[in-house]
């Protein structure tokens, strides 16, 4: 007997933050056929306009890349592989070709949900989380975020007397656009009905304790939009430092497809 497909509830929301004038983040939520959804947030990093451009074109090329190629079930990471590749060869060219003294890039982590699995590629540190509600530790980080190690930050905070914690989410080891070759994680992971499923950039991990998202995600009477601005919300009464974009996913496993 053919197992029933899951619902899948998606909701994204973007907020520039308290602090800064424009927002360099961008995101994206697709369904390139019936039976999938992909979902991707690019923190944008360079000057104001150049983090705003690359995010963009992030997304941007990723939602064309989907489209133009309907991906085969069996594959979704030799796809999201692909792509990310192209949009860093695009970036790091324009660079290159522009002569930018600080070139432009992004973060990104893009999930795409297929069947019974979710193919997740991490490139930076922006992140995605899985909370269950009857696991020891309910929220989980899938992806590892490409910083220094603790020793490398020590260092570096006592050679220029700052902060190591200020440190810990401006010193990237890894982004698209900086690099001729993009080198990101691949994650996969297996829907579990019941899960709750988050991307989101440093604007809000970087600012809300995990302990309180995984309150927040705890909060079984909360819409997906619901979530989602809970979690923005929360964000910006930690200081909204910086952009804050974030995409929930919800799921239950007693209805015929993906909503």
């Amino acid at each position: 007997m053919e197992k029933p497909a899951l619902n899948i509830q998606f909701a994204a929301e973007s907020n520039v933050g308290l602090h800064r004038s424009n927002n360099e983040d961008s995101f994206l939520v697709c369904r390139p056929d019936a039976d999938s959804v992909l979902a991707c947030v690019a923190d944008g990093i360079g000057s104001h306009s150049d983090g705003k451009l690359a995010s963009s074109i992030c997304c941007r090329d990723l939602l064309e890349y989907a489209m133009a190629h309907k991906v085969r079930h069996g594959d979704p990471e030799s796809f999201l592989k692909q792509v990310f590749s192209q949009i860093n060869t695009k970036l790091f060219e324009r660079n290159y070709r522009e002569k930018r003294p600080r070139p432009m890039g992004c973060t990104a982590v893009s999930a795409f949900f297929t069947g019974d699995l979710i193919t997740v590629l991490n490139i930076g540190d922006s992140r995605f989380y899985e909370y269950l509600a009857d696991r020891k530790k309910p929220l989980q980080q899938i992806t590892v975020d490409h910083h220094l190690d603790e020793e490398g930050l020590e260092k570096l905070a006592r050679e220029h007397q700052v902060d190591k914690e200020t440190l810990r989410h401006r010193v990237l080891l890894n982004s698209l656009g900086t690099r001729q070759q993009a080198e990101p994680d691949i994650f996969t992971v297996t829907v579990k009905p019941g899960a709750k499923y988050l991307l989101c950039t440093d604007g809000l991990s970087g600012r809300v304790p995990e302990e309180r998202i995984s309150k927040i995600m705890s909060n079984g009477d909360l819409s997906c939009r619901g979530l989602t601005s809970a979690l923005v919300r929360e964000a910006l009464v930690c200081g909204g430092r910086d952009n804050i974009t974030v995409i929930t996913a919800i799921i239950s496993g007693d209805s015929d497809g993906i909503a």
